[in-house]
């Protein structure tokens, strides 16, 4: 029965190991494992000399394990396993279901080393912690003294968990069962014979260390290529500003509309901090060309001591007269035309 019961743990563990999602672990590297703990070994069941089933009881012992392993992807490891268990004999439950106080003389100690290949498979972490399970197969040199030896079948099933110190060291508990074929025992002056199965369930401290160096951090991300960037490019110079300011038919005096315009022209060199202001004078054709001539200086004056009231200083101004020379309007010699009894003022400011 209790055959059939660890043959099914195994069969669930194999399903298990199919079927579970994977989690982070180490693909790709060997280790070694390390394990110590104590070994709780079944009743050894013998025929004893009078007829009926002898339980041969042992004392719970030491055991340790030593395995190489290879982390294979998916989550899986494979290794062999060295195992050692001693057991001391305590005592022996008889046919009718007594209990001896010792084990009469037997000394059946029960000692195995075990050779084994077993397969884990690890969970993901579960607070820190990284589950596992596992099943091996192999064989077992057992001896009972006084009572036999064998090397029988063996299979195991392993259940634990690891906390993962380093990146190359994890330390963790495991629960392992193992079990062998039917051990051929000799008769002695207590058991006629015996074909008793060596069941042991134990509780190891495992040491874990996988071989290789962290991988190296990845690279800095690359720099962004530079990029150029034009500088803005320069403001365009002020633009001049140019103001016209009209007289009547042989006339240099200002009317009070053409003083508004000569304001503006002052107010505008003033917010515009104006380094120059042109004043140039017309005429139109009417008479000489010499008396034109002196009648646009006149203008061009009178424009010049309008701005001079106005704020203006004197050296910033520039007169001159160009009488009918450059006219507004092109017209035949002797016609009266307003547009070019004039005078131009043109603003400049900085940088022009």
């Amino acid at each position: 029965m209790l055959s059939m019961r660890v043959t099914a743990g195994i069969a669930v563990c194999s399903a298990l190991l199919a079927a579970m999602p994977a989690a982070a672990q180490e693909a790709g590297r060997p280790y070694i494992n390390l394990g110590v703990g104590a070994s709780f070994l079944e009743g050894l069941q013998a025929k004893g000399t009078g007829g009926g089933t002898l339980d041969l009881n042992q004392n719970p012992g030491p055991m340790a394990v030593i395995a190489l392993g290879y982390a294979l992807p998916a989550n899986f490891r494979a290794e062999i396993e060295y195992g050692y268990r001693h057991n001391d004999a305590k005592n022996i439950t008889l046919p009718s279901g007594a209990t001896t106080p010792t084990a009469l003389g037997l000394k059946a100690n029960a000692m195995a080393n075990s050779y084994m290949a077993n397969l884990y498979y690890d969970f993901h972490p579960v607070w820190g912690l990284i589950p596992h399970i596992g099943a091996g197969v192999g064989a077992a040199n057992v001896k009972v003294n006084n009572v036999g030896k064998d090397w029988p079948f063996a299979w195991q099933a392993m259940a634990g968990a690891e906390y993962p110190v380093s990146y190359n060291a994890r330390v963790g508990v495991e629960y392992r069962f193992l079990g062998t074929e039917g051990l051929t025992f000799k008769p002695n002056p207590i058991t006629e014979s015996g074909h008793a199965n060596y069941y042991d369930h134990a509780v190891l401290i495992n040491f874990r260390w996988a071989f290789g160096s962290p991988p190296p951090p990845p690279p800095p991300p690359a720099a962004a290529p530079a990029v150029y960037t034009p500088p803005p490019p320069a403001p365009a110079p002020p633009q001049p500003k140019a103001f016209t300011v009209y007289f009547a038919h042989d006339s240099a005096k200002l009317s009070s509309e053409e003083r508004q315009v000569v304001r503006e022209a002052a107010d505008t060199a003033r917010q515009d901090q104006a380094t120059r202001i042109t004043v140039t004078g017309h005429t139109d054709t009417t008479g000489a060309s010499a008396y034109n001539q002196k009648l646009s200086d006149r203008r061009a004056a009178a424009v010049r001591n309008e701005l001079v009231r106005d704020g203006i200083p004197s050296d910033q101004i520039s007169i001159a007269g160009l009488g009918e020379s450059q006219l507004a309007v092109p017209t035949a010699d002797n016609v009266k035309e307003p547009r070019n009894r004039r005078v131009e003022i043109v603003v400049q400011g900085p940088g022009m």
